[in-house]
């Protein structure tokens, strides 16, 4: 189980409840579970990692790197 299933498992959501929680459709939420750093992820991931920023900051949920 991926961290983010867990997260949801967690709030005790269905695969269809968390879909309609982030505006997805459940197959969308299912592949983001199943691999969660595909495609753009990673690239942001390796971004956050050279900058020493955390995923919040390159996501503009933060202001500043370390």
């Amino acid at each position: 189980m991926s961290n983010l299933a867990a997260l949801r498992a967690a709030k005790n959501l269905s695969l269809q409840e968390g879909a309609r929680v982030a505006g997805i459709s459940e197959k969308a939420l299912e592949r983001i579970e199943d691999e969660p750093l595909s495609g753009q992820g990673r690239i942001l991931l390796k971004l956050a990692d050279f900058y020493n920023c955390s995923m919040d900051t390159i996501l503009d949920r933060e202001e500043s790197c370390e």
